[in-house]
């Protein structure tokens, strides 16, 4: 290595004495002093000299990887120092927790046109991107040939039982009235022979006999059911009668059925039926006719993991991708959530809860692809945060972190020890540190405090002098400047 620095002028070069020092009989800490006061040009043997040759942009490049190359082999000579553990400094940020679920994007409102009616398609009015209005617009018409024999029958099958009420009643009402000559006639029958039976010019036998007579024409004329004197029918009668004024209102409706009008206001998604194709069937998928759905307000229908559910609540504001957005994002928010869970298939035993995703208007998006929906559970802002892997847990349930010991403290400086912390929030890569540490180790958790970016036990109680990434970054360019 020495090769690569040259004297002039009879001195030494920055990279020479660093050298140099590195060599004496020096601590760890001594020989990393020493040479950085030879690189900030305040080495005390030298401080007369402070007139230093101009060095080529080169040469200042090469001296300081000499200095590090120098202070590494250094320090693999200290005292439980084989190497140098991941450090950073400790800073406050912000930190959220989501969760990313994946679904289709649809219309806010969605209508399957459906019919019942075993009969040809015969006009079909509309086509995918209509946009049709509801109770307005004709989406098709259905063959009504055989709906018109139908009505036809049932109303044939009504006047003909109206008919037979009617020519019954005519008949009950002429029996009715005869009822009431008989029990006429067998009222002043009985009542002559009462009065005879009663001086004794009649028997006992032709007493009865004009009572009973009497009682059997009040029966008989008490059996018609007569309103205002005139008989109105047995039951029967207005019961058949009503069956048949019912079937034929159901064939009426069939015919109406035959005409088939937007349920809702939107677009047309979907036509899965052709003129001369029966309406009751479209396809082996058992398809729908027509496909209806509200395009002006788009949402998502998403399935959450029964794990994850207790942390998802309505109203979570939601941010969505997709590949139509180009990298761009689309905000939203959870508008429901199932009651209730569902399987969630493929022979998983995990189940899963549907849940609504409304997505705010002009998204960019459209219905019928998927997208990614990533909620938003926990959001901090000015919070300390660190890497998940700087987190062990000491198998009692209490977490841990390794700083570096700084002054201020009544531990050793410069030592590595692990202190218990209450972890919060986590992300994707990072997890929150909460401000709730004992009185002893507050002093540590602050900002530019340095700690193991990685934990690892066996670091514990190794003491030296660290610093973080961007400390030596800093201490490289200043020595840049200075050369």
């Amino acid at each position: 290595m020495g090769s690569f620095f040259k004297r002039k002028n009879g001195e030494d070069t920055s990279a020479e004495k660093a050298k140099e020092a590195a060599k004496e009989e020096l601590s760890p800490d001594e020989t990393e002093k020493r040479i950085r006061e030879i690189l900030s040009g305040e080495d005390k043997n030298t401080a007369k000299s402070k007139r230093k040759p101009k060095k080529t942009k080169k040469i200042i490049i090469v001296a300081v990887i000499a200095v590090i190359l120098l202070l590494f082999l250094s320090r693999l000579m200290g005292k439980k120092e084989m190497s140098l553990p991941p450090v950073s400094e400790l800073k406050k940020g912000e930190i959220e927790s989501s969760l990313t679920v994946t679904g289709p994007v649809e219309g806010t409102e969605s209508v399957d046109v459906t019919s019942n009616l075993h009969a040809k398609v015969t006009e079909l009015n509309v086509k995918e991107g209509d946009e049709v209005k509801e109770g307005e617009t004709i989406l098709l018409k259905i063959d009504t040939a055989d709906i018109e024999k139908e009505i036809e029958n049932a109303k044939g099958n009504l006047e003909l039982l109206r008919a037979q009420r009617e020519e019954k009643l005519r008949d009950e009402q002429a029996q009715y009235e005869k009822a009431l000559q008989d029990l006429a006639f067998a009222e002043d029958d009985f009542n002559r022979k009462n009065a005879l039976y009663q001086t004794g010019d009649i028997s006992k036998v032709d007493y009865d006999t004009a009572l009973n007579a009497l009682n059997d024409a009040r029966r008989t004329a008490q059996g018609f059911n007569v309103e205002n004197g005139r008989v109105t029918g047995d039951e029967s009668s207005d019961l058949e009668i009503e069956n048949a004024e019912r079937a034929l209102r159901q064939v009426e409706d069939k015919l109406e059925d035959a005409v088939i009008k937007a349920p809702i206001s939107g677009t047309v998604t979907r036509v899965y039926t052709k003129v001369g194709q029966f309406a009751d069937k479209t396809d082996d998928a058992n398809n729908p006719l027509i496909v209806i759905e509200d395009l002006k307000k788009l949402q998502m229908k998403v399935k959450i993991s029964e794990y994850s559910i207790g942390m998802v609540k309505e109203d979570q504001p939601v941010e969505i991708t997709a590949d139509i957005l180009g990298g761009k994002t689309v905000e939203g928010k959870i508008a429901s959530i199932s009651p209730t869970g569902e399987e969630k298939g493929g022979g998983s035993t995990e189940r899963v809860i549907p849940a609504i995703v409304s997505i705010e208007d002009d998204s960019g998006l459209i219905a019928g692809i998927t997208a990614k929906a990533k909620i938003l559970l926990a959001k901090a802002e000015d919070s300390f945060t660190v890497p998940i892997s700087a987190v062990s847990d000491d198998g009692e349930g209490d977490k841990l972190i390794q700083f570096v010991i700084s002054e201020g403290t009544e531990k050793n400086v410069g030592s590595i020890e692990s202190v218990k912390v209450e972890t919060g929030i986590e992300g994707d890569i990072n997890i929150e540190i909460k401000d709730t540490v004992s009185k002893e180790d507050r002093a540590l958790l602050k900002e530019g405090a340095l700690f193991i970016t990685s934990y690892d036990a066996s670091l514990e109680g190794m003491s030296g002098s660290f610093a973080s990434p961007e400390k030596l970054q800093e201490e490289t360019a200043a020595v840049s400047r200075k050369e």
